[in-house]
């Protein structure tokens, strides 16, 4: 049953947006990260969504990995929905014009850009689709300077409250309010947050980091809040750079930190999927064997790790 209720989650994200005669293409620009996104929008230029295939350091099946655990724990508010589609021959060679005549400023993106114009030339030649994570459009969302690396996130008011050593925090209110010029959505972004949400949300998405092993959530910058009625919860969007193997960064970060208070019950579900059937767990986290055996290695450590500490939130 509980694989279940993941895959319906799932499934109802996915609705083949990619490939819709009724939608159009674009690709996102200099500032939007170094690897090849595709923005969509439907035929009266609302913004419906992001394609991103693997590309530079974004795992696609890493992206989808990632959302579907912030499932499994009980904390997808956290995460962005996301859903696995893949381009037709067709949507390929319309993709493959724009990729062509683009030119990126930086040298990252612009081997990124030649590497998959490639892949899309080999997969119209060989008449085989192009898969990568799906995304809907968040307006209401912008990125969070504050947090956005460790240093910020040490000088943060409500990091004393992620310590195990630090107080247990209080529902107290607090204004969070980010402005920029540079990347969508421009403009300023305010709403009220509370601190003993951020000081668990943090923490969660920290430990999620570790199992996945996301080493670019503070290199990055990759810390965002999103808007609803007024409330501000943090957001974790960019979730590709991850399940790179011999590489420890997620955990090496949390370690680095502190010992950290976390959410029981999010400790408790990862325990659960430890236990789980693995040819199952592979399958709703929809990675491939290599990509698995990375997971399960890191889910082992950190939990190892969580364990020796034992320090949680209450409530």
């Amino acid at each position: 049953m509980f694989f279940i209720v993941l895959a319906l989650a799932a499934n109802l994200l996915h609705a083949d947006v990619i490939n819709s005669s009724d939608v159009s293409l674009s690709l996102m620009g200099d500032l939007d990260g170094r690897s090849i996104i595709i923005k969509v929008k439907d035929q009266q230029g609302n913004k419906l969504g992001v394609f991103k295939p693997t590309s530079g350091s974004t795992l696609y099946r890493g992206e989808y990995a990632s959302y579907m655990l912030s499932v499994i724990v009980g904390e997808k508010e956290l995460y962005s929905e996301t859903a696995i589609e893949c381009m037709s021959v067709d949507t390929q060679k319309k993709v493959r014009k724009l990729i062509a005549d683009a030119q990126f400023s930086t040298i990252v993106k612009e081997e990124n850009r030649l590497t998959i114009l490639q892949e899309i030339t080999r997969n119209i030649e060989k008449k085989e689709e192009l898969c990568g994570s799906y995304k809907p459009w968040i307006n209401n969302m912008q990125f969070y300077y504050d947090m956005g690396t460790l240093s910020n996130l040490k000088k943060h008011s409500v990091f004393k409250y992620m310590l195990a050593s630090g107080p247990q925090p209080k529902h107290t209110k607090f204004i969070i309010k980010q402005c920029t010029q540079l990347v969508e959505p421009k403009g300023c972004l305010q709403g009220t947050g509370y601190v003993d949400e951020m000081a668990k949300d943090m923490s969660t998405i920290m430990l999620l980091d570790a199992v996945m092993d996301n080493r670019d959530r503070f290199p990055g910058g990759n810390v965002h809040f999103v808007v609803n009625n007024g409330q501000a919860r943090l957001f974790s969007l960019d979730n590709g750079a991850v399940l790179k193997p011999e590489d420890t960064t997620g955990l090496d970060t949390l370690k680095k930190i502190g010992t950290l208070k976390f959410k029981k019950s999010v400790a408790q579900k990862l325990k659960v999927l430890k236990e789980m059937n693995k040819e199952q767990a592979k399958a709703q986290l929809k990675l491939s064997p290599e990509e698995y055996e990375i997971f399960s290695s890191n889910l082992e450590k950190t939990l190892e790790y969580v364990q020796k500490k034992l320090y949680f939130f209450k409530n």
